[in-house]
């Protein structure tokens, strides 16, 4: 299933980038008041919104996550941790 998915946002991610430059191109050479805006507009938000999660740093983890986990939870079943 993960491969899948993974498939499945690398084909999305590709197609909103694919569709905001065709957009782009299709504008710059018909003019503003073509249909293409509405491609532009709904390709545009994807694409924004992909760049800024690949673009910025994110850990996988909060420094202060184990911290936070044991305060949260001090028992965990199963593994002898007290």
């Amino acid at each position: 299933m993960n491969r899948l998915k993974s498939l499945y946002v690398s084909a999305y991610i590709g197609g909103s980038v694919a569709g905001l430059a065709v957009s782009l191109v299709m504008l710059a050479r018909d003019g503003i008041a073509s249909p293409w805006l509405g491609t532009l507009l709904a390709s545009a938000a994807p694409a924004a919104f992909f760049a800024r999660v690949f673009a910025s740093f994110t850990p996988a983890w909060a420094p202060h996550f184990l911290v936070t986990a044991c305060l949260t939870h001090p028992r965990v079943e199963g593994t002898g941790l007290k």
